[in-house]
């Protein structure tokens, strides 16, 4: 402490970060933590054109587990082939300009 009883933030973050890390390597042997859940991702997919169909064949090629669970598009035409493709529920799909909600 430069200032004897004040001590500045730099100072403070300075004396925190060594003392967090001394902490650290004297301290409990880590444990690992696991979270539960399921490895599946949910995309949902807005604008069903083009554009949105290759993305959402993109995406789901890129990784085991990743599904379409919703579509979005102001059009209901371009919703239906998207949802027989990649079987999205009826009550997942969303048509109009408000559809994104």
């Amino acid at each position: 402490m430069k200032n004897g009883t004040r001590l500045t933030r730099r100072e403070l973050l300075r004396d925190s970060a060594t003392m967090a890390g001394a902490l650290a390597m004297a301290g409990a042997p880590a444990r690992p933590a696991w979270a539960r859940g399921s490895d599946a991702l949910g995309v949902g997919v807005i604008g069903c054109g083009a554009r949105g169909r290759h993305a959402a064949r993109d995406c789901v090629r890129a990784a085991a587990g990743v599904k379409i669970t919703a579509l979005a598009d102001a059009f209901r035409d371009r919703l239906e082939p998207l949802r027989d493709r990649f079987r999205v529920p009826a009550a997942r799909c969303f048509a109009g300009l408000d559809g994104y909600r």
